[in-house]
């Protein structure tokens, strides 16, 4: 099985933005929804890079 950089850098990001989402489920529940709210959009923006990037070294 090849592995290329592209699948490295989307499964890093994916994972970075998901631990982002489950930490800002955590701060919402505990009543910080601002805080929530900055950490759920670091974990869309960090999902996002990621599958730009993916695409531009696939060369879409």
């Amino acid at each position: 099985m090849d592995i290329e950089m592209k699948h490295v850098i989307l499964a890093v990001h994916g994972i970075v933005g998901i631990g982002f989402l489950t930490f800002a489920m955590a701060l919402f529940l505990a009543g910080n929804r601002v805080r929530a709210a900055l950490r759920a959009g670091f974990g869309v923006v960090a999902i996002l890079a990621g599958v730009y990037l993916y695409r531009e070294r696939d060369g879409r």
